[in-house]
């Protein structure tokens, strides 16, 4: 909890408020970093991600019964609501270099197509007036 706190969040068990009353709790939620691997709450939790809201998967459940979900609702969501859903894992340096070597791949055989997606690269500063702006297809932002 501890780097919770020092990046200026707040720590919420799902064991002592349910997930169905966070956004009345927070508002809008904007991240949701999941690690616990438990299917259900984060399905369940994901059903409150806010407009603009990122959900990161990295926990990985065990083999159980499957979980009943309303996946026409999940989608929705992410679409109308400008959501993103993505899993990680802690991959090794091979892994990477291999996400690097695709990239690069289809960077050289479709230029046009990745220049044509990236309508804007922003300074770290500039980031949020991007991310607002709903202007163009896809801003980079530029860490240095």
């Amino acid at each position: 909890m501890r780097i919770v706190s020092a990046i200026g969040a707040r720590f919420i068990s799902s064991a002592e408020h349910p997930p169905a009353d966070l956004a009345k709790r927070v508002g809008n939620i904007s991240l949701v970093y999941e690690a616990s691997g438990a299917a259900k709450v984060s399905f369940d939790v994901l059903s409150v991600l806010g407009v603009n809201g990122v959900y990161i998967f990295t926990g990985v459940p065990g083999v159980r019964a499957p979980v009943e979900i309303d996946a026409e609702r999940i989608m929705r969501n992410l679409v109308l609501n400008n959501q993103v859903l993505c899993g990680t894992v802690n991959a090794g340096r091979a892994s990477f270099e291999e996400g690097l070597r695709d990239l690069g791949s289809f960077m050289q055989r479709f230029p046009a197509a990745v220049r044509a997606m990236i309508t804007d690269r922003v300074s770290l500063d500039e980031a949020r007036d991007a991310v607002l702006s709903r202007g163009g297809i896809k801003s980079v932002i530029k860490v240095a």
